[in-house]
């Protein structure tokens, strides 16, 4: 009668245990009232609301206005002159005055080239924040995503913690009726104590991610993101994006630089026309007055903008070079990227396909062998300890696919 009782306690502990092995990871996170669930669909869609973004919109306001300055006439200049005059011949004195108004012409040959030269740097500021964007979402698809690692990491030995407590209690009680020996019992309080300090550690880093993740959305609760780390179908296709690669916004901010350089050159250029102005003036002496007009212009006979026309012609021709260097680095990063996406998706599909069925398989068969006392708890212990790192092995890889795969979407400006 006690064998069949101890058989019946060693069955169910096995069925206990081979519950927790095929359960496997949840598909998303659970959150209650008092934390945020965010998803990365609302992360991606709240990024524009940073404050940083809001300093970007400022600075792209201030370009605008640099813009409406180049388009305007520079403001004329008057000159008001008074004085008392004395005639030579005669003991009259009067009252003379003066005004003159002078009128700058030369801007107008240089303003359409100035205000090109404003409107590419407005460009070039709009794809420095697309660049930005781009890179703060690169950063919060990584805590993202590793986030959601470590809370399944975190409930994964969290199960376990509890089963081997379930174990360490059982044991204890076959070990006071002299029904197990006290090793078994030593054997099994080791292995909660394991597990026990790599929950805390588990769910110390889960903290730190969150924490994180809470600054950065502004969020007044502790955050849980909810998402599932299994790759998805289809990122191969991700190679047919390619074209894109001409509207990355690294390509579009060197073009814009190669606009304001030639726009420069331009500047330069039409600089070699002479300062121009035209001057109105009235004047009213003690036997005249006169009115009139005049014209001012420099003489350009010992600087030509030779030296500035070289350098502006130069920085353009670099310009035009830096975006084919840019744009052959970026093609070798989207091989890199694409690869490194397949290839981490393929060995997280088949870890899970091939690997983690097998382990399970392997310890249910010392689950039984156990329940028939043809195996040793140790070798129990062992069995489940294989199933958590394989299974800690396999959020890893899922976990490389999603980082490996977020590096091919930043590079195409693709979301998840």
């Amino acid at each position: 009668m006690n064998y069949l009782r101890n058989r019946a306690r060693q069955t169910a502990l096995a069925a206990i245990w081979v519950c927790v092995i095929i359960s496997g990871p949840s598909k998303h996170a659970h959150a209650d009232e008092s934390t945020h669930a965010v998803t990365w669909s609302q992360i991606a869609a709240a990024v524009d609301a940073l404050p940083v973004f809001a300093q970007q919109k400022q600075e792209l306001n201030a370009e605008r206005a640099v813009i409406d300055t180049e388009k305007s006439a520079p403001n004329p200049t008057a000159e008001i002159s008074v004085a008392r005059g004395h005639s030579d011949t005669e003991a009259d004195t009067a009252l003379e005055w003066g005004v003159a108004l002078n009128i700058p012409l030369d801007w107008i040959v240089t303003r359409n080239a100035r205000v090109s030269v404003a409107e590419a740097s407005l460009r070039v500021r709009e794809e420095n924040r697309k660049l930005l964007k781009r890179e703060i979402l690169f950063e919060l698809r990584s805590l993202f995503w590793q986030l959601v690692y470590a809370q399944e990491h975190t409930r994964m030995l969290n199960e376990l913690l509890q089963q081997t407590n379930t174990l360490t209690q059982t044991i204890q009680t076959r070990v006071e009726r002299g029904e197990a020996r006290p090793m078994e019992l030593t054997r099994v309080q080791l292995e909660f104590e394991k597990v026990a300090l790599e929950r805390d550690a588990s769910q110390k880093k889960t903290e730190t991610l969150a924490q994180k993740l809470e600054y950065w959305l502004g969020a007044n609760k502790p955050v849980v993101a909810v998402g599932s780390l299994k790759p998805q179908e289809g990122v191969a296709s991700l190679r047919e994006t390619a074209p894109q690669l001409r509207t990355h916004p690294e390509i579009l901010r060197a073009k814009s630089e190669l606009d304001t350089a030639t726009a420069q050159v331009r500047v330069e250029k039409k600089s070699r026309f002479p300062e121009l102005s035209v001057t109105l003036f009235a004047e009213n002496e003690l036997d005249k007055t006169s009115i009139g007009a005049g014209i001012e212009f420099g003489l350009p006979l010992w600087n030509f903008q030779q030296g500035a026309i070289r350098r502006a012609e130069s920085n353009a021709a670099a310009k035009k070079t830096e975006i084919e260097v840019i744009t052959r680095r970026l093609q070798r990063e989207f091989i890199d990227a694409s690869g490194r996406c397949e290839a981490s998706t393929y060995q997280a599909v088949q870890f899970e396909l091939r690997i983690i069925p097998k382990v399970a398989n392997v310890a249910a068969k010392t689950d039984r062998a156990y329940a028939l006392g043809e195996a040793s708890l140790l070798e129990v212990i062992n069995a489940h300890r294989d199933v958590l790192e394989t299974q800690t092995l396999l959020l890893e890889t899922q976990l490389q696919a999603r980082l490996d795969c977020s590096d091919l979407s930043a590079l195409m400006s693709t979301e998840d």
